[in-house]
């Protein structure tokens, strides 16, 4: 599965460089199907084991195939940085956001007042923002 995503997220880093939009759908198929048949070999290869049957309630799964049938339920969401140029392979940058706001309430324990916390939420997605849009958020100013 590591193979087909990063070999896929090369073939929309390629489509990319030639200024195209998205992936030729044999590809999106192509890619869909490999993904697909990853999933079924993954749950051909769980050893279920056989445990009595409950009275009550459902039977539990082993957690390599509760994993593999998320993988199933969200291949679209998977996969979404095939289908749209815009989603990101990763979601460092999100990550990285949420980071700032942990690393102040930890070193300040709180914020104050909700207000501050509102604040600060504020001016930090505006930084972060403009980072991403590779603007400048301080106009440079010559010392003389």
């Amino acid at each position: 599965m590591k193979k087909l995503l990063i070999d896929a997220k090369k073939q929309v880093e390629q489509a990319q460089l030639k200024k195209k939009t998205e992936l030729a759908k044999e590809k999106i198929i192509a890619i869909k199907k490999h993904y697909q048949s990853i999933v079924d070999e993954g749950i051909k290869g769980i050893h279920i084991p056989k445990v009595l049957v409950k009275k009550r309630g459902k039977q539990k799964k082993p957690k390599q195939l509760n994993f593999l049938e998320r993988f199933t339920k969200h291949r679209d969401s998977v996969l979404a940085f095939v289908l749209d140029f815009n989603v990101p392979f990763d979601n460092n940058l999100a990550e990285r956001d949420i980071r700032m706001v942990k690393v102040k309430q930890k070193v300040s324990v709180t914020f104050r007042s909700l207000n501050g916390a509102k604040y600060f939420a504020r001016i930090r997605s505006y930084i972060s923002t403009v980072k991403k849009t590779k603007k400048m958020f301080f106009k440079k100013f010559e010392i003389r």
